[in-house]
């Protein structure tokens, strides 16, 4: 309906240029209602009419004036009053809410809510204001303009829309990669996070300890596939800060080849008894796509305090502060320990080198919640894991259900001392708590 609206709008407005002279009707609604809509009218000219920035002056005095004319909407939307006040000062308005949420300007699910609340009514008013806008006043206000910024951002938001639900599709299950392309995502997650503190957790971080890469060959050709996507965790020194940060992160990575980013929250709905303590959740993650291969860069941010590091951490003004036993820390009730961090590491990743963290195993502790790092090995292939798992092409290798054999765990020995010699991370502290080979094939609880 908008864009018919636009197309009218675009025939009348350039077929007759005129002055801008508000209306009676305008005019009344001015005095009526304390609005100063000559300087609505004017402003919003320059805005959208001659694409000018206004100074800081203007801006102070505009703002207000989009958000009085707002309130007064109803009492606006008639044709003898001035609903193309209302069409221009919504269209803006949800200009500026569509840019603020794109921008990550909102840091909590609630602030989010509101703000879709806000464009839902910004919505509502665009739609009766541009049905009693008439055509000889559209012609004196920036209508077409106000329309074309409707329009452009519903387009924008549909396409974030879309691709979320196109990862959503096409990563159900990610096709396979190399080692080699595992090891370039490895480099381009450096190349993009440079400046900050970063290291890989879970399967990334398992691969990298026992393999040194992605995956490792043992016995009779088996090949022990640990990883099938890239897991970092990067640290941040507040959430404002990544903000702004975050996108030059996704350029970086659209540079080497990555198609976009986009964030989501490391804590699930059905998990919080409180649904108000949900609308406090921070966007923790920032996933990055790729195709040709198709896989993720799944990027996990935390915060520091004292000696403690969290991914979430639930405020409410005259309550208090509190950190959640949820996000992406959930195995370790919400937190770590700095010093499980720093002073940080090396792994091998193929022949990069990349930061790792200082305790290898309370990292994974705390990010892989669910896997019983006292019963199972981390340092040995988790053989029935792997096959309850049954998702990866990899899970269904033949040799899996044969479980590892004593050949398999002195090949493992053997790499970890290789990757000692090198000077980077390895599984050594690790395989001397592997008492036996029942730790390989002993199902998880």
């Amino acid at each position: 309906m908008w864009q018919m609206m636009a197309i009218s709008f675009f025939i009348f407005s350039y077929a007759w240029p005129v002055d801008a002279v508000l209306s009676a009707g305008c005019i009344s609604a001015a005095e009526q209602y304390q609005l100063n809509l000559t300087q609505l009218l004017m402003l919003s000219r320059r805005v959208l009419l001659s694409k000018k920035d206004l100074d800081y002056h203007e801006r102070a005095r505009f703002g207000p004036l989009l958000d009085a004319v707002f309130r007064h909407r109803e009492d606006l939307l008639l044709p003898e009053d001035c609903p193309c006040a209302v069409l221009v000062a919504s269209s803006v308005l949800i200009g500026l809410e569509a840019t603020h949420i794109a921008s990550g300007d909102h840091n909590t699910n609630m602030e989010h809510t509101k703000a879709f609340h806000r464009m839902a009514l910004l919505q509502k008013a665009i739609k009766k204001s541009s049905e009693t806008c008439s055509m000889s006043e559209a012609r004196v206000w920036p209508a077409v303009q106000a329309l074309d910024v409707f329009g452009d951002t519903y387009s924008a938001m549909i396409e974030r829309m879309q691709n979320l639900q196109q990862w959503m599709m096409d990563f159900q299950e990610e096709a396979p990669i190399t080692d080699e392309q595992h090891i370039q995502a490895l480099a381009d997650a450096a190349f993009a996070l440079e400046g900050f503190e970063w290291w890989p957790c879970r399967g990334t971080l398992i691969a990298l300890l026992r393999h040194g890469k992605r995956s490792g060959r043992l016995s009779n050709d088996k090949v022990d596939v640990v990883d099938h996507d890239v897991d970092i965790m990067v640290g941040i020194a507040s959430h404002e800060d990544w903000i702004r940060k975050r996108f030059g992160v996704q350029d970086r990575l659209v540079e080497r080849g990555w198609s976009h980013c986009f964030e989501r929250y490391s804590v699930a709905i059905e998990r919080h008894s409180n649904d108000k303590e949900f609308l406090l959740v921070r966007g923790d993650l920032f996933l990055c796509v790729r195709y040709n291969p198709q896989f993720t860069l799944d990027i996990g941010t935390y915060l520091t305090e004292g000696s403690i590091a969290y991914a979430q951490k639930y405020c409410i003004p005259g309550s208090g502060c509190w950190l959640p036993h949820d996000g992406s820390l959930r195995g370790s009730h919400g937190r770590l320990r700095i010093s499980a961090i720093r002073p940080q590491g090396l792994c091998k990743a193929g022949p990069l080198s990349v930061p790792c963290p200082r305790k290898p195993l309370e990292t994974l502790q705390a990010t892989m919640f669910g896997v019983n790092f006292t019963r199972h090995c981390v340092a040995l292939p988790d053989v029935a894991r792997r096959l309850e798992r049954d998702h990866y092409d990899s899970d269904r290798d033949p040799w899996l259900s044969e479980g590892l054999t004593q050949e398999d765990v002195d090949i493992l020995w053997q790499r970890a001392a290789d990757l000692d010699k090198e000077g980077y991370m390895s599984m050594t502290p690790y395989l001397r708590g592997c008492s036996s080979l029942r730790y390989a094939t002993t199902p998880l609880p």
